[in-house]
């Protein structure tokens, strides 16, 4: 398994393991340091109003509720209750950043576009693959862009082996 975080540019930050989202979480570098020292910064003003808000981790159920991540109401939480259904729509809306750094992750890398039969210890194209896509995203890349992407391919045929 897996356990990706993206911020709001659709850049991967990144932890993995073998267990749940959750306890990956906990036991990642990440995880511990928002333990020990609550490095989620301070509460900003949302533009164009007075209200301050806070800066949150959004997750799904497979990870615990803290002060700093918001996860959805369980099912049976959230029966019959109008205000719970609409908070975890819009929570599922925030996740929908995740949903479309992975959506461009796949277009810009074919490997993604079959079944990749690798053991886990393998899985270190998983990894250059999300660090790539971050520095393209730093550089202001589009690999859709077929000039750029030619660009890109001929720099890196010329990095020695």
């Amino acid at each position: 398994m897996l356990l990706v975080f993206v911020d709001a540019h659709y850049k991967f930050k990144g932890s993995h393991g073998k267990n749940s989202d959750g306890r990956i979480f906990a036991h990642s570098t990440f995880g511990k340091y928002l333990e020990t020292h609550l490095g989620i910064p301070e509460d900003k003003q949302i533009p164009g109003s007075s209200c301050l808000a806070p800066h949150v981790i959004v997750g799904d159920e497979g990870f615990p509720l803290k002060t700093y991540l918001m996860r959805p109401y369980p099912g049976s939480q959230r029966k019959g209750d109008n205000e719970k259904s609409i908070f975890n729509y819009r929570l599922s809306r925030a996740r929908i950043v995740v949903e479309n750094a992975f959506g461009i992750l796949n277009q810009k890398f074919q490997i993604y576009q079959r079944i990749l039969h690798s053991l886990p210890e393998n899985a270190d194209i998983i990894f250059a693959t999300c660090i790539s896509h971050n520095c393209l995203r730093d550089q202001g890349i589009d690999l859709s862009d077929m000039e750029s992407y030619a660009n890109v391919r001929s720099n890196l045929t010329k990095l020695p082996n």
